[in-house]
């Protein structure tokens, strides 16, 4: 397998295979990240098809990257915390001032349904006592492999916060865990 970093020099130079081959390698990677920033499917595909598109179109001009994959979950957060906060102050904008209006958390959108053994359903219902952001930080560490580093870059905090904020989502994980018999 070609490795990233060199997917993205062939990338700037044009070469549409290695495009073809850096978007299906995290394509569904970052589908299944950005579903635990937000629950619009439609909303993901298109961040997802952006982001590439953007990719490609400003190839000649992208710049050397140290990491590929932590680039594009970086570049993937900020596409879709910008849409979503597009959508909410449009939703804002065409309010009558007789209607009621109802904020949904970013915690609620962070939640989503999977269907898993009796172990993996007691693990996520001690996932909903986690903050956004510890739910974040255990996704990237655990499931995308991510090094403190990498995902202090694309939370955007200094790495000893990244330690602080894993410590606390484990910690606060063992606590409901321990309550629940785990």
């Amino acid at each position: 397998m070609v490795e990233d970093s060199v997917l993205w020099k062939k990338i700037r130079r044009g070469d549409k295979n290695s495009f073809d081959e850096l978007y299906n390698r995290y394509s569904d990677v970052l589908f299944n990240y950005s579903r635990k920033l937000t629950i619009s499917q439609i909303l993901v595909e298109e961040s997802i098809q952006d982001l590439f598109f953007k990719i490609w179109i400003k190839r000649e001009k992208l710049s050397k990257v140290e990491n590929v994959k932590a680039y594009l979950f970086l570049s993937i957060r900020r596409i879709l915390l910008r849409k979503v906060k597009e959508e909410v102050n449009s939703s804002f904008s065409s309010l009558d001032k007789n209607q009621n209006i109802f904020v949904i958390s970013d915690e609620s959108r962070m939640i989503e349904e999977e269907r898993r053994n009796d172990q993996n359903r007691l693990v996520e219902s001690a996932f909903s006592f986690l903050t956004q952001r510890q739910k974040e930080i255990v996704f990237l560490k655990f499931f995308e492999n991510l090094s403190y580093a990498e995902i202090s870059d694309i939370l955007e905090i200094d790495i000893k916060g990244t330690y602080k904020l894993m410590a606390r989502a484990i910690q606060k994980l063992r606590e409901v865990l321990n309550k629940k018999k785990f």
